[in-house]
């Protein structure tokens, strides 16, 4: 079992007053790989892996964490988040 954080950086607030805010083009692909990081290497590979919520930024943003395990251990990294989310509280909280 290896536990990671889910990204690499916290999430990008989103800005739905002012479109023009958003990013687009070479920037966006910049910051989607920022975002990805973390989780690609088990994407691209097929591994089983799972992200829970562990946390808030100082702004208010959810930070999660990532639990991966081999090939064909689905049900592991399963119960591991599962275990995880009955000794914590953080998927009961909402973001401010």
């Amino acid at each position: 079992m290896l536990a990671t954080p889910a990204t690499a950086v916290a999430a990008p607030e989103a800005t739905y007053d002012d479109p023009s805010a958003n990013t687009t083009g070479a920037a966006a692909r910049e910051a989607a790989a920022r975002l990805t990081a973390m989780t690609s290497p088990f994407n691209l590979t097929g591994l089983p892996a799972i992200s829970v919520p562990c946390g808030f930024t100082k702004t208010g943003l959810p930070i999660g964490l990532q639990l991966a395990s081999g090939p064909w251990r689905e049900a592991l990294v399963l119960r591991a988040a599962r275990a995880y989310e009955r000794a914590t509280e953080w998927h009961a909280r909402h973001p401010s």
